[in-house]
């Protein structure tokens, strides 16, 4: 019975790996260990937290506790308010990224009939045989009643002033325009966190404490949101058969300009005004 119990108990490889790699470590190296954890994202993460603790002698649980644990907690109060903040990132750019792939879908399509209707015309004035006109005349009243798949979102292809086909994308642009401000005032804050614990770091002389989680973040939205190379101009052709497509999206232009690195901090929680130096300072009265 007992050894079916210490088999059942038996660490998972990942943690048996994980243990054997702290062998390695010295103390320091350990406490960094401890704050690069995060449960949030892996769940094996809290096991290898209580591993790490547990490698601690007593001395240095002491240390641990006096030194790095208030510091780890004024960190972990605010952390589900980072990774909310970051949730919202995704959930808003994800959301403008599917509304300019479905304008783009559109434009293409609304050249595409642009040109077939371009070519079945020319066809139609050009044939003299009753029955062939016909068949051609038929062939663009279908193309002309035309109505695409259904879309979700306003943006629809009509006809414009010349005749041609185009998108009606006012309402969606002005979605738009008002979303992307809405992105970079999260993206702000976002940044406003995380430069604000970086600040909190470096106060408690701990820098390299920095979580492994959000310098990861750091680190994606710094790459998500970046100067971007203007598009290539397409080769002259495809440029005059599919204008709409190629054109340069206005909204477009503005969604890749965000920068992230370059974004304002709009919220005054540094210095005196610390969110996690201050959560820090209450746990020792001052």
């Amino acid at each position: 019975m007992a050894k079916s119990e210490t088999k059942r108990k038996r660490l998972p490889k990942e943690l048996q790996d994980f243990k054997k790699h702290l062998k390695e470590l010295d103390f320091k190296e350990r406490v960094k260990a401890y704050f690069d954890c995060s449960p949030f994202q892996y769940d094996l993460d809290e096991e290898k937290m209580d591993i790490i603790y547990k490698s601690f002698s007593r001395s240095e649980k002491e240390e641990f506790a006096s030194k790095y644990q208030p510091i780890y907690a004024a960190i972990d109060r605010y952390g589900d308010r980072i990774r909310a903040i970051d949730a919202n990132c995704f959930i808003y750019s994800f959301y403008i990224d599917t509304v300019l792939r479905q304008k783009s879908s559109l434009a293409y399509t609304a050249d595409f009939l642009n040109k077939a209707e371009s070519i079945t015309k020319k066809a139609q004035n050009a044939t003299e045989l009753e029955a062939s006109s016909l068949i051609l005349e038929e062939a663009l009243k279908w193309i002309a009643s035309y109505k695409g798949i259904r879309q979700p979102l306003p943006p629809k292809i009509i006809r414009d002033e010349n005749n041609k086909y185009n998108i009606n994308t006012k309402d969606i642009d002005n979605d738009l325009f008002n979303t992307m401000e809405v992105l970079k005032g999260i993206l702000s804050l976002v940044k406003c966190y995380i430069v604000s614990l970086k600040e909190f770091l470096e106060w408690v002389g701990t820098p390299e404490l920095f979580p492994k989680e959000f310098a990861d973040m750091e680190h994606r939205l710094s790459i998500r949101f970046h100067k971007l190379e203007e598009r290539g101009t397409p080769p002259e052709e495809e440029a005059k058969e599919f204008p709409l497509f190629h054109s340069i999206d206005k909204a477009e232009m503005e969604y890749t300009s965000i920068v992230f690195d370059e974004l304002p901090l709009t919220v005054d929680i540094f210095g005196e005004n610390n969110l996690f130096a201050n959560k820090y300072k209450s746990f020792f009265n001052f």
